[in-house]
């Protein structure tokens, strides 16, 4: 689900001793990896995420984009210890015998503390800026950074080029390790009425693979159309909650939402309600959002907003009930019992009609159906599914409305693609400008941070040996921006996804594919004068490995197709029905919470078409 937090891995070494006299005074020892929780650095959506949070990655073409170094920033300490001297950057040069991990830059370690301090205020490198302090990292260190005295006895490294990061996928294996969200698995242990495992989340190992093989389905196509027409009627119905709703109308008869990324996060509940659970919460209802559903509403806020809080902690709710544990399991029971009311009633229409229960839920049918699951693995796969569906896809979707509200240009081509799509009968395949303006949403707005292993054995990266438990983080926010694979990087193009741009909609004007200035979000010092098709040609060369905003491998996000389909529908759904006017601050960024999420609100006009 996540990866470990940069200031919280800098808590190990003060927690060390909290481990030895845990032990002493008789209490299970603490394992690492019970210190070192999940952190808001890889959601997505997860699969939350839904960590989070789809990504295309099959659709996109094979290649290298190598990197080039570029930062106006001063280097700090350099690898060798010498001030304001240029550091030793690992080389891409062809090697005969390998380096060893200690030849890898990286930040000197200070006395005493090493680098403990490094992400926080006193070491100068941000972790709620988690954007600025990658490009830090690389442009003082190059392509791989290695941070000593983070963790004791573990080596830290950072990724950011994809050959490397493509290289580490390559040696992970069939049961991929990363950190565990320790709360969310202690919660778990204490609820044996309900769990007889910590989930897919928390878990690595064997146990993973057991609960990961059974929800693999849901990566089919197949099983994901089935539902589309379920979910296209939710953005149907989000369109006429917005039109209801007279808190938002103006005095012009337009609709004008500040933050809408809350009511995007009633949108992505209501619609993966539908995959999950099989039913409808009430949400989006006209009338009012049902009790039900604001109490999910409310509980899914509070633990992703505890589990924000809590993941920089020592795991004191390993020994008595801390106050982020009470929020945690309040909240959780909330979710958990909404879930498991809704799948009694699931199991009853499977025995009353067991062929109907096998058409209309195909999902769900396929867990129930597994003799190697028990009642207590379905209740809580369906209950990561449904809170993995929520935060990241909402996000994602908010910064796609963000982006199109802000350059009208994009918007008129998009309405053009989807003005005669109707959602509920369209089977969403083509539609090229649409699944542009989603990649590049993915690329200049990603919703994860990283992708953390821990990798199995030693290796062999760019010519430096790697050791064995070796935390590993690949960053593909560097490479995703490097403009030699995306020219113009700072620009929202959605054209540079499109294979042959020319061939979007017929009815654009001759002058469509010349890139409007107002599409950058940075100064106009760039080369303007690169066209979609210039803009297409060099982009769809680049390396896959450059953006992988739900992971890659065996741990993916397994309901990264259902994203896509909540992100597709509700922009086809909010565009035919309203032209969209950016109203709010000039810019919006990312900031790292819980995971990556926006630092201001999504205020945007709805004027009616």
């Amino acid at each position: 689900m996540a990866c470990p937090s940069l200031s919280h891995m800098s808590m190990i070494g003060r927690l060390h001793h909290v481990r030895s006299n845990l032990s002493r005074l008789g209490q299970p020892r603490l394992t690492t990896v019970h210190l070192l929780k999940a952190n808001p650095l890889e959601i997505s959506l997860a699969c939350h995420v839904s960590q989070t949070t789809s990504a295309l990655v099959n659709e996109e073409t094979a290649g290298t984009a190598p990197i080039r170094n570029k930062s106006p920033l001063q280097p700090r300490d350099g690898a060798n210890g010498a001030k304001g001297k240029a550091p030793n950057k690992a080389s891409s040069k062809p090697y005969k015998v390998a380096r060893t991990f200690q030849e890898i830059p990286g930040p000197k370690p200070w006395p005493i503390v090493g680098n403990k301090l490094l992400f926080t205020p006193l070491g100068g490198y941000s972790q709620s800026n988690v954007w600025d302090t990658f490009e830090r990292l690389h442009g003082e260190y190059g392509p791989m950074v290695r941070i000593s005295g983070l963790i004791p006895g573990k080596g830290v490294l950072f990724l950011f080029r994809p050959k490397d990061i493509k290289r580490l996928f390559q040696v992970e294996g069939p049961y991929p390790d990363r950190p565990v969200l320790d709360i969310l698995a202690c919660y778990r242990e204490n609820r044996p009425q309900y769990f007889s495992s910590i989930g897919l989340v928390p878990s690595n190992g064997s146990e993973w693979h057991r609960l990961r093989v059974c929800v693999h389905r849901m990566m089919r196509p197949d099983l994901v159309t089935q539902y589309k027409v379920r979910q296209a009627q939710v953005a149907l119905d989000l369109v006429h909650f917005m039109k209801s709703q007279p808190d938002y109308s103006g005095n012009d008869g337009t609709i004008i939402i500040k933050d809408m990324l809350t009511l995007l996060m009633q949108y992505t509940l209501e619609g993966i309600g539908v995959a999950s659970l099989g039913t409808r919460l009430g949400c989006l209802e006209a009338q009012g959002v049902q009790s039900v559903a604001q109490s999910v509403i409310q509980a899914n806020y509070m633990t992703l907003k505890t589990f924000g809080e809590c993941y920089f902690l020592p795991p004191f709710h390993r020994l008595v009930a801390t106050k982020h544990y009470r929020a945690i399991a309040e909240s959780q029971d909330t979710i958990v019992q909404v879930v498991e009311k809704e799948l009694q009633k699931r199991y009853h229409e499977r025995n009353e009609d067991p062929l109907e229960f096998a058409s209309s839920e195909p999902f769900l049918d396929h867990l129930m159906a597994r003799e190697n699951l028990s009642k207590k693995d379905v209740l809580l796969l369906a209950t990561e599914i449904f809170q993995g569906g929520i935060d990241a896809t909402a996000t994602t979707l908010g910064f796609c409305l963000y982006f199109i509200s802000r350059h009208p240009d994009i918007q008129q081509k998009l309405w053009e693609e989807l003005e005669n799509v109707d959602p509920l009968h369209h089977n969403l395949q083509g539609l090229p400008y649409l699944r542009g303006v989603v990649k590049e949403t993915h690329r200049l707005r990603p919703a994860a941070s990283q992708i953390t292993r821990v990798i199995p054995t030693e290796i062999v990266i760019d010519g430096f040996h790697v050791p064995k438990g070796t935390w590993v983080n690949c960053v593909t926010r560097i490479s995703s921006k490097d403009p030699s694979a995306f020219p113009l990087p700072e620009d929202f193009i959605p054209e540079r996804w499109i294979t042959n741009p020319r061939q979007t909609n017929n009815k654009q004007s001759n002058n469509s594919e010349q890139l409007n200035s107002s599409r950058s979000l940075t100064d106009d010092s760039q080369d303007k004068s690169l066209n979609a098709t210039d803009i297409s040609s060099i982009s769809s060369a680049s390396d896959p490995y450059s953006l992988l905003p739900f992971s890659h491998g065996p741990r993916m996000c397994p309901g990264r197709r259902f994203a896509d389909q909540e992100i597709y529908l509700g922009i086809i759904a909010l565009i035919r029905a309203f032209h969209l006017e950016w109203v709010g601050v000039k810019e919006v960024g990312q900031v790292q919470k819980l995971n990556i999420m926006p630092d201001n609100t999504f205020d945007i006009k709805f004027t009616q078409r």
